[in-house]
């Protein structure tokens, strides 16, 4: 996976009422001008320059943690995690710490705030690393995949998603190059057990990016990146084995002609709807819930942007926001989640040419 190098350009806009948290954070990696951006009603601002940075997630006490794609001013093919502290609208680093593997581009946290964990796409492994009151006190243990798939993309594992179910009992790692979803044990104080406990095989070249969970932990979803298609799995309880339900084109039909790569998926907390950006058609794939797995695609409202890269859904889930690589901007929807519908807000967007994450 090639990351393009990312220029934020900023601009003031005012946002819809209602639609977006009072501020929130934008992601962009740019050699001069990327790295956190506050978002919020006034404008952008760059608030902290981390030139390679990637993605972002809040962690706890006011610590939020990032991937990178190289150690800022050294010459190294690893990529790092960055440790921050956000205090008020500015960002403090407090440790900048090796990967151990090459181009980190997503990260989680485990449940009790022990363990940090990223996916090294390029590597084809995962890093495990243990905290100490927020900060990393470990160097990286690095978990490696084996395996490969059909297409050209696949010649070797690519994990690109990290994520622990909702009991906190296993982390999830999708695997675009190996056609798998990969979960572990996790062992409070001791980290992941190695080996894997299973595989979820999906159809070969799908390429899982990222997933989402039902509240109850018993449904999984996951955006497949190389054929445009949504997958669905169920199980009938914690611990038991996973079973294909439905794989859906997150593409309308007839699928229109051009090349599309599905990109980030987030899911409202009730479990009822969820959201896959549609990176190529310019478009959300708005997808319904039911009981056991079963899912429906409402429709593919046009993104209000080129190439979307990844979604943030406000705490009030009245509202979503998509920020757009290509054309740089950020766009929002008005969501009804009673009526199950996605309106776009015209009108209101803020300029960020080519960011890359958003964060809470």
């Amino acid at each position: 996976m090639k990351i393009t190098a990312l220029l934020f350009i900023l601009a003031a806009a005012v946002l819809f009422c209602g639609c977006c948290p009072p501020a929130f954070w934008a992601v962009s990696v740019d050699s001069r001008q990327g790295g956190i951006y506050q978002i919020s009603g006034d404008g952008s601002e760059l608030v902290e320059n981390l030139p390679a940075l990637n993605y972002l997630i809040q962690g706890r006490n006011g610590i939020y943690y990032g991937t990178a794609n190289r150690h800022p001013g050294k010459k190294s093919r690893y990529g790092v995690v960055v440790v921050l502290r956000r205090r008020g609208k500015s960002f403090q680093v407090l440790q900048t710490v090796s990967a151990g593997g090459i181009t980190p581009c997503h990260l989680t946290l485990s449940p009790d705030g022990k363990y940090l964990y990223t996916a090294n796409y390029s590597s084809g492994d995962i890093s495990e690393f243990r905290l100490n009151n927020g900060l990393i006190d470990s160097p990286a243990r690095c978990i490696r995949h084996t395996g490969a798939g059909p297409t050209r993309r696949q010649k070797g594992p690519h994990p690109h998603f990290t994520g622990f179910d909702p009991a906190g009992k296993q982390l999830f790692v999708s695997d675009l190059g190996t056609d798998e979803i990969w979960f572990y044990d996790y062992v409070p104080e001791k980290g992941v057990h190695v080996p894997s406990a299973g595989k979820i095989k999906l159809h070969a070249g799908a390429g899982p990016r990222h997933l989402v969970f039902s509240p109850d932990g018993l449904c999984l979803y996951t955006a497949n990146e190389l054929d445009s298609t949504v997958s669905s799995f169920e199980r009938q309880k914690t611990g038991a084995p996973w079973r294909h339900i439905q794989t859906l084109s997150t593409l309308p039909s007839p699928r229109p002609a051009g090349r599309n790569a599905p990109g980030a998926i987030k899911a409202t907390r009730d479990g009822k709807f969820f959201f896959v950006t549609n990176r190529g058609h310019n478009s959300l794939a708005f997808f319904k819930t039911a009981p056991g797995g079963r899912i429906h695609l409402i429709g593919t409202p046009a993104s209000g942007g080129n190439f979307p890269s990844d979604i943030l859904l406000p705490d009030n889930e009245k509202s979503l926001c998509v920020i757009h690589l290509k054309s740089g901007d950020i766009s929002f929807f008005k969501l009804d989640k009673e009526e199950g519908s996605l309106a776009p807000v015209s009108e209101k967007k803020i300029s960020v040419f080519r960011g890359i994450a958003l964060c809470r």
